[in-house]
């Protein structure tokens, strides 16, 4: 909501002291003079203007946390005093509901899920570009962007804690906790996977821009496995207008045998290290997103999956085809797709169990010689298993 101060009151600087002074009509109302510190005078004078809670956030937290380790304490208090001002008259709000403060709408098609991220200026980081979509005429999540971090938390179970990230699971909402980011702080999921609050410090830049592209990846993940897609931590290649994807751990060698077959065969990367995959008939899509890892190598088409093959470094190259539940266990081994509770593993594991119906799968023992890209194309197109 916008809001503004009553200038019913005046400021004035009385033995020291700062205090807001009721004049005329609130004078007459038996107003009471509030006494002020230094950071409310600060507010004070800013709302002169007209402006929303977020914007005046930024501002001060921009003047009084600008290293961002007090601004949880900083906003904190800044949403206390101001409930306290608006309780005595001192502010004047348009009471609209949350979001209309929000002037700059980003509308994006990504995977067939439209998303409308609401922010008070641009905020968007440069891997979104290809999927922006002017008019979109109807969104399946909105994604408001919010200065400062949220006056109340509500008391929830701990999902899930590492030095990422804390989840806490509310009665209405899922709450994402970031201890290693330095811009986004928090970001609270309704349920229904179709709205989301980033809530994140000043200042507007780059880094900023970086961390929200991480950060709405999972509200997009979540709504992706609700209409049937899970993302798979693997690398692709195009040969012959079909996917071959490589899935490891980090370092095992996904972009490395990438590479071997774009030097051997030709193929182009697609995707560096994330493929969000979706049943489709007897068929298994990949659709193209902006979220590549560390690799860079993204593309925005959609195309069908010939082969998921499970890296396995050895002295020597070799093939193993996997099915049934060995082959689902390692696919669900390999999501990223949230599996917090019980309802979303099912979800996940209903996905991997007709992937791999659909798809053929296999252990690729290699090393990193165009040998091994040889065994596995060998593998994939040419021997009858």
């Amino acid at each position: 909501m916008l809001m503004k101060r009553n200038e019913l009151f005046v400021h004035a600087n009385i033995s020291g002291e700062h205090f807001l002074i009721p004049t005329g009509q609130a004078n007459a109302d038996l107003r009471k003079a509030v006494s002020v510190n230094d950071t409310g005078i600060f507010i004070w004078e800013t709302l002169r203007d007209e402006m929303s809670e977020e914007h005046l956030m930024r501002l001060v937290l921009e003047k009084y946390a600008p290293d961002r380790n007090d601004a949880a304490e900083v906003t904190g208090d800044v949403y206390s005093f101001l409930a306290h001002l608006k309780a005595l008259g001192l502010i004047i709000d348009d009471d609209e509901p949350v979001g209309r403060d929000l002037p700059i709408n980003t509308d994006l098609m990504i995977a067939g899920i439209g998303i409308r991220i609401k922010s008070e200026e641009d905020i968007l980081y440069p891997a979104f570009i290809p999927y922006k979509h002017e008019g979109l005429s109807a969104c399946d999540i909105t994604i408001r962007f919010r200065i400062g971090l949220p006056a109340y938390t509500e008391n929830g179970t701990v999902l899930l804690r590492n030095s990422e990230v804390t989840i806490i699971d509310t009665s209405k909402t899922y709450i994402l906790m970031y201890p290693e980011m330095e811009r986004v702080k928090e970001i609270h999921i309704d349920k229904s996977f179709k709205e989301a609050n980033i809530f994140a410090v000043p200042p507007y830049d780059d880094k900023l821009k970086k961390e929200i592209y991480l950060a709405i990846r999972t509200p997009f993940l979540l709504m992706s496995l609700k209409k049937g897609a899970v993302m798979l931590h693997s690398s692709s290649v195009l040969y012959d207008g079909e996917l071959v994807l490589f899935s490891a751990q980090s370092g095992v060698g996904k972009s490395t045998h990438a590479a071997l077959w774009e030097s051997v065969y030709g193929t182009p990367v697609i995707n560096g290290d994330l493929n969000l995959l979706k049943p489709e008939g007897n068929q298994i899509m990949s659709y193209g997103t902006p979220w590549c890892g560390t690799s860079g190598i993204s593309d925005n088409k959609t195309y069908p999956v010939r082969a998921i093959l499970f890296l396995k470094r050895l002295d020597h190259n070799e093939f193993k085809a996997v099915s049934g539940a060995e082959c689902i266990l390692k696919l669900l081994s390999r999501c990223i797709t949230p599996m917090w509770t019980e309802s979303l593993s099912r979800d996940v594991l209903d996905i991997c169990t007709q992937t791999e119906k659909s798809v053929k799968c296999g252990i690729l023992g290699c090393t990193p010689t165009p040998e091994a890209a040889v065994c596995a194309m060998d593998a994939v197109y040419r021997r009858d298993e």
